[in-house]
């Protein structure tokens, strides 16, 4: 039997007037999912399509996780991970669409797009667990086997968002201003034996910035977090995304405990972050029938 908790929080930055990351975390029949989304904030409205993106998120994983029910073979399961891997932001961004179109709001509403945002979010089925990231930000993968904490970066400083799919001008004009720029995701990683640093360079184009899929260990919590860890002053981003992640436990709200926690730490410290911050996280833990 594995037991499961998602939870998750977002926390405005002292930068901003409207707080434009949004958190989510729910359970569904035979699901957890836990998603995060951090809006532009030079783009308008981007609050409402963090929002979007994170229901979107969890719509469209359920999908593709119904596909896959009753196809249990090795052969089905890497090709479906290959075809989930590249689809699923496209289905992601069009879901997200269609709650606008159906409530008559205009995707472009001024300077930008509504749904100018990042998502990264963890949805974990019956025998799997996927971590998706489109955009910049961080995975925290806690487990008494290993530590892996995942940054997806991008040298240009402007991620690409999925907004652009469905805007062939937008998206030629971040073609055009990514130029020869990279997207980078650096892992630095850790067990009992060793540790290290393994780094990869992807085209900024190319989605998802961030895919995997893991199975199940004995107990294990993944994390997925906001760019907004790195807008703190005299601190890490790295000592951030600890800290934000150093769950006491794992019973009801920990997310909300740990980040409230941090946060009059921060205050008490004289830490201020500019940008909002997110985290939404999964724990399992797999324990005996009786």
């Amino acid at each position: 039997m594995i037991r499961k908790n998602v939870d998750a929080l977002y926390i405005k930055g002292d930068g901003h007037a409207v707080c434009q990351d949004y958190a989510y975390a729910h359970i569904g029949e035979n699901y957890h999912c836990a998603v995060i989304s951090d809006g532009c904030s030079s783009s308008c409205n981007t609050d409402i399509g963090a929002r979007l993106l994170c229901m979107a998120f969890v719509s469209a994983f359920n999908d593709f996780v119904e596909i896959r029910k009753g196809r249990a073979s090795e052969e089905f399961e890497e090709t479906f991970d290959k075809v989930m891997s590249l689809q699923i932001g496209s289905h992601i961004i069009k879901t997200a669409q269609s709650m606008i179109d159906s409530r008559l709001l205009d995707m472009a509403v001024g300077r930008g797009s509504i749904c100018d945002a990042t998502v990264f979010g963890i949805f974990a089925t019956e025998d799997k667990i996927y971590v998706g990231g489109w955009g910049d930000g961080f995975v925290v993968l806690d487990s008494k086997e290993r530590l892996e904490v995942s940054e997806v970066a991008f040298t240009s400083g402007a991620p690409y968002y999925l907004s652009y799919f469905l805007d062939k001008d937008r998206d030629d004009a971040y073609a055009e201003m990514a130029g020869e720029s990279s997207t980078f995701v650096n892992t630095q990683w850790s067990n009992a034996m060793m540790k290290g640093e393994d780094s990869v360079t992807i085209d900024p184009m190319e989605y998802p910035h961030f895919w995997r899929a893991y199975d199940y260990e004995d107990e294990m919590v993944i994390s997925v977090l906001s760019d907004g860890a790195a807008s703190f002053k005299g601190i890490t981003s790295g000592e951030v995304v600890s800290q934000m992640t150093a769950f006491k436990n794992f019973n009801g709200d920990f997310v909300h405990r740990r980040l409230q926690s941090f946060k009059k730490k921060c205050v008490k410290d004289g830490l201020t972050h500019y940008d909002d911050l997110s985290c939404a996280s999964l724990h399992v833990r797999k324990v005996n029938d009786d």
